[in-house]
């Protein structure tokens, strides 16, 4: 595997019908479907000015959109930074100004928070196949040159100031792969998806891992035990 989204591009080229990511708004997407919300974000990205190289802030709560985000950077090549978007109004200030994203996306359809947060940044609304975000642009373009970079990935600076983690694809790749192998994943598996994807380990080892094995996951914004069961 040279790029994450690899991944993807397997599972849709082997089993583009089976069933990839579902959410709690209701939203069920196919492996098919999940690629064509990849390359309709990439696509409003790229007409926003973000290029190869530049940083993609996903400000997010665990939905089907969030993980479009992700992998619709990693085929423009961008560099996405995940971010929760429970995270306090100065937290998010600080990450913005040390990564100086050429974009911002925020999960406003699952996330009370991430509507606080866009409206404070003036960010316009997009609709498509991907469902509701926000979209704002918080620096200009200005792409790095790191194509092995895939992911910046900031620690929670509870003894500090948070840290940018640099997330190659190879990282990614090795760590979905292993966690798949480790858990012996399979496409018949479903993965109730709590974890958040904007932590390494609901990164790695459940959105990653899930899609190098084809499994399906449920994704869930926020975990409650009635709805486990």
């Amino acid at each position: 595997m040279s790029s994450w989204h690899d991944f993807l591009d397997t599972q849709c080229s082997l089993r583009p019908s089976a069933p990839a990511f579902s959410d709690s708004i209701g939203t069920s997407w196919s492996y098919r479907d999940l690629s064509s919300a990849c390359d309709a974000l990439a696509a409003v990205l790229t007409v926003s000015g973000v290029a190869a190289g530049d940083r993609v802030m996903i400000l997010a709560e665990n939905c089907c959109a969030a993980v479009a985000a992700l992998f619709a950077c990693s085929r423009l090549g961008a560099v996405a930074v995940p971010v929760n978007a429970r995270m306090s109004e100065a937290e998010v200030s600080r990450i913005i100004d040390h990564a100086r994203p050429a974009a911002l996306l925020a999960t406003t359809e699952v996330s009370v928070e991430a509507v606080d947060h866009a409206t404070r940044l003036d960010a316009e609304l997009i609709k498509g196949v991907w469902g509701q975000l926000h979209l704002a642009q918080p620096y200009p373009s200005n792409p790095q040159d790191d194509p092995q970079l895939a992911v910046l990935l900031y620690t929670t600076g509870s003894t500090g100031d948070p840290k940018g983690v640099m997330l190659s694809h190879a990282n990614l790749c090795f760590g979905g792969k292993t966690s798949a192998r480790l858990r012996d994943m399979t496409a018949e598996d479903v993965i109730y998806g709590v974890l958040p994807v904007t932590h390494v380990f609901g990164l790695a080892s459940v959105v990653t891992a899930a899609i190098s094995a084809g499994a399906q996951v449920r994704l869930e914004a926020r975990f409650t035990p009635a709805k486990l069961y």
